[in-house]
């Protein structure tokens, strides 16, 4: 990054600010991405949970170049705006996958496109119960990524079905190779006529 470039000083500028430098989700790791929908600052952590949870929001590594609209997004909001919001509802110290699918989070995306239109934000907070409530929109996102997790466990119990059970032969010629070498001894050799002895009455039975 060319950070002589007014856009990599601007968002230099904002990633430096204190409350920006940790992670708004944990409080304890340093920053590395931005989420765009949020103008919040996250970390590596942070991030891979974000991105396991299927919320399909924009988020950046603040070490690639930031587009003049996303530096400002980042420069109207961040971690310390974000915290005082959630700060009402009290979600800050809530699960990641808790605290983005509630209808504060959606609605403070709406104040965010407001300022960024130089709209007055008219808006009213919306009331504790409410914004406490997990959005109907997210709640898909998240029934789809429980639906696909529970297909493929569907799918691997399916497989192991159809894996071929052990055949009557496969079970002697691996008595075998579990005894190896011990055969010679007389006693284990009669414990090995007794299971073939078994084996040929379950044998008898089928033919």
């Amino acid at each position: 990054m060319n950070s002589s470039d007014p856009i990599t000083q601007t968002i230099e500028t904002i990633s430096s600010l204190r409350d920006n430098q940790l992670c708004i989700d944990c409080g304890k790791e340093p920053t590395a991405y931005l989420i765009i929908d949020y103008s919040g600052f996250i970390c590596e952590n942070c991030y891979k949970i974000h991105k396991s949870l299927n919320f399909c929001q924009a988020i950046k590594p603040l070490s690639s170049p930031l587009s003049e609209l996303e530096t400002q997004i980042a420069d109207i909001g961040g971690n310390t705006a974000l915290y005082e919001y959630w700060d009402f509802y009290t979600l800050n110290y809530k699960p990641i996958s808790y605290k983005y699918s509630t209808n504060a989070s959606q609605y403070y995306k709406v104040i965010l496109t407001q300022l960024l239109n130089s709209q007055e934000t008219d808006s009213f907070l919306l009331n504790y119960e409410t914004g406490r409530e997990q959005s109907e929109a997210v709640l898909n996102s998240l029934t789809y990524l429980i639906e696909e997790v529970s297909l493929e466990v569907t799918e691997k119990k399916n497989a192991e079905k159809l894996k071929p059970k052990k055949t009557f032969i496969s079970k002697i010629d691996e008595k075998i190779q579990q005894m190896g070498d011990s055969l010679i001894s007389s006693q284990v050799y009669k414990t090995f006529e007794k299971e073939m002895e078994s084996l040929s009455k379950e044998l008898n039975k089928l033919f």
